[in-house]
């Protein structure tokens, strides 16, 4: 199997047009009053979309979280609120809306994310708990440092093995290797009959 050369934000600014630091991402968000953050949500969505060449986000359900998050912070005016109990309910419930939407967004995201980022040799699990408490800056931080977080891994397979690995342990990391998608059966097959002609 050919090793691939890893460049660090090769993936991000690939397939996300992604560069920016995540700390740099999350001061943008902060000055920008949440826009920035919106703007990340549609091309996060757009590129998956471009990816697959299909339409896994639609435009309906990004432009749907947008509007809540912001008709949320309109509408919610504390002096209308405590004249009318309806209102509040119809407030309250615009407001939550726009985060469930973003959580909504972040998990149907995850598996796409998780699946290219195996197809371009930097296997890894988007975790599900910081997917639902950082909704949209999770998916950031995942796809700019993606070849930071696989970095241990990122080695090709002989270099990865030392020469006091067993075989049963260099076929046991192949496998793992393989059920991640980071190589396909066929590559499998070839290295492990590598390993075991030695």
């Amino acid at each position: 199997m050919e090793s691939q050369t890893i460049i660090p934000g090769q993936f991000g600014k690939k397939f996300f047009n992604v560069e920016m630091t995540t700390m740099n991402f999350i001061l943008l968000n902060m000055a920008t009053l949440n826009v920035f953050f919106f703007f990340w949500i549609c091309n996060m969505c757009d590129s998956i979309n471009k990816y697959y060449n299909e339409i896994k986000f639609t435009k309906v359900l990004v432009i749907c979280m947008i509007a809540f998050f912001m008709w949320g912070d309109v509408l919610l005016d504390p002096d209308d609120i405590r004249r009318d109990q309806a209102l509040f309910f119809l407030t309250f419930s615009i407001f939550v809306a726009g985060p469930i939407l973003a959580i909504v967004i972040s998990f149907k995201s995850r598996p796409y994310i998780e699946k290219m980022l195996a197809e371009h040799g930097v296997p890894s699990q988007l975790n599900g708990f910081l997917c639902f408490i950082f909704a949209g800056f999770y998916q950031y931080y995942c796809i700019r440092n993606a070849e930071v977080r696989y970095r241990g891994q990122s080695a090709p397979i002989a270099q990865q093995s030392s020469p006091a690995d067993s075989k049963f342990d260099q076929i046991e990391k192949l496998a793992s290797l393989k059920n991640s998608g980071a190589i396909s059966e066929e590559e499998f097959l070839v290295e492990k009959q590598k390993i075991l002609s030695e």
